[in-house]
């Protein structure tokens, strides 16, 4: 529905934007498809294609014609009769690509007909091939192959309807034209099977056919790890909590991966574009320092003091922690064809957050039976949510398995407890702070993999 809507308004502007010169340019070639000057198409498909003499434009011509027939995208595939004469990045698929809405090169005329005129690439050597398709919610509407030769393309045309040859006697008449020598048409289906070898790969995004094997399909499973560079908010109020404890060396605002932390993110692909999973992760931080040493009988009286200066002689640590799970949904947009694609996504889950700090307890007793195994540590369970946009970098060469990641977000927690005492805490260690959120940005640059 929103793409039919999109297609209306965006055909509908083109339509009654009577100044536009590319109106007049499709008005014109409707006209000449009208009165027969520009011949016979090139192919007959969902569009009728017709190839101008130069071989510079191709127009696609319907009539009568819809808003609900321009939905999707348009793929135009170009094979130089050279391969040299293709850009360094084609050299590999083996063909001219681009794909493009109908509004960008055509319009929807009044009176019903459809037209686009699309600029074809200028080839010293000249155009071998010419595939084109349209593409609507993973399927493929319909599609065209068909020679670049527009002369060719008329004098078989020509012949056919002349009844000089059968359709067998086109092919073998296309066949020998196609070279200087007559060739057979084993020999032309040997060519066709190696266009189509480089054209698979490229249709099978379009239409949800299976991979070729090495190259990974567009739904599956995937994920990488996830290595965060954190800064994190109100650490100042953490570091005011702590010197109540202690003498502890401030924390940090920074939170870097392996040193801090680290996660994971495991994704599945329901196609190309949209993603689902889970990711876990965990980063802290800790300081060194010394415990403050009490002398009030009510304790907490199980650190050594002895030289009298308030605070524990005994080195200790305190710091901050969490590892938390979350739900992952993510979008991501085709930039550049299997090179560069645009992702955004949001992330929501549960955090487990725990404050510590330690003490030198010298009681065998205490630390046998293993009675302060929390650690003196205070926890509590947060809500997070975040959203983050990134960059995927495609290293296979369009095969869809791995790619480089750039991802940068914000992330929010929201407590859904106050801060409760682990085994080990005296009750008379003053509680951190319920206001403080552990509110933090992060980027994060990895791999990703999908299979």
């Amino acid at each position: 529905m929103r793409h039919s809507l999109l297609a209306t308004v965006l055909c509908a502007a083109l339509a009654t934007a009577g100044v536009a010169d590319g109106e007049a340019s499709t008005r014109s070639a409707h006209a000449a498809i009208a009165a027969g000057e520009l011949g016979a198409p090139a192919a007959r498909a969902g569009f009728d294609l017709y190839l101008d003499e130069a071989g510079a434009e191709l127009t696609y011509h319907k009539e009568p014609c819809a808003p609900e027939d321009l939905r999707g995208r348009f793929y135009l595939h170009v094979f130089p009769a050279d391969p040299a004469e293709l850009a360094a990045h084609e050299r590999q698929s083996g063909f001219y690509n681009h794909g493009f809405s109908f509004p960008e090169h055509g319009a929807l005329l009044p009176g019903g007909a459809c037209v686009a005129l699309v600029p074809l690439p200028a080839y010293e050597g000249g155009i071998a091939r010419i595939r084109t398709s349209q593409g609507f919610d993973g399927e493929t509407v319909w599609h065209a192959d068909f020679r670049g030769d527009a002369d060719r393309h008329r004098q078989a045309h020509a012949a056919i309807a002349a009844g000089e040859r059968g359709a067998p006697d086109a092919i073998e008449l296309a066949a020998a034209e196609a070279s200087d020598d007559e060739v057979s048409t084993a020999d032309v289906l040997e060519v066709l099977e190696e266009i189509n070898r480089n054209l698979d790969r490229d249709g099978r995004k379009h239409s949800g056919e299976a991979p070729d094997s090495g190259e990974a399909p567009d739904s599956g499973f995937g994920g990488g790890p996830h290595l965060p560079f954190r800064y994190l908010l109100g650490v100042a109020d953490l570091n005011a909590y702590v010197k109540q404890l202690g003498s502890y060396d401030p924390m940090s605002h920074f939170f870097f991966p392996f040193v801090n932390g680290g996660g994971v993110t495991l994704r599945w692909s329901l196609d190309r574009n949209l993603q689902f999973g889970m990711e876990y992760g965990k980063f802290g931080q800790e300081v060194r320092g010394f415990a403050k040493h009490s002398t009030d009988a009510a304790g907490p009286r199980d650190t050594v003091d002895a030289n009298g200066d308030g605070y524990d002689d005994y080195y200790s640590y305190a710091g901050y922690g969490q590892h938390y799970f979350a739900g992952i949904f993510q979008y991501k947009w085709e930039i550049a064809p299997d090179l560069l694609y645009l992702a955004a996504g949001v992330k929501t889950g549960l955090a487990f957050e725990r404050l510590r700090y330690g003490m030198d307890r010298r009681q065998v007793l205490t630390d046998t039976l293993g009675v302060t195994a929390g650690g003196n540590s205070w926890k509590r369970t947060s809500l997070l949510g975040s959203a983050y946009a990134g960059l995927q970098i495609g290293l296979d060469g369009g095969r869809n398995v791995f790619k480089l990641g750039v991802e940068a977000g914000v992330t929010g927690h929201y407590a859904l407890s106050a801060w409760a005492p682990a085994t080990g805490v005296h009750r008379r260690t003053p509680a951190p702070p319920n206001a403080w959120q552990a509110h933090n940005f992060w980027v994060a640059v990895g791999p990703q993999f999908h299979y």
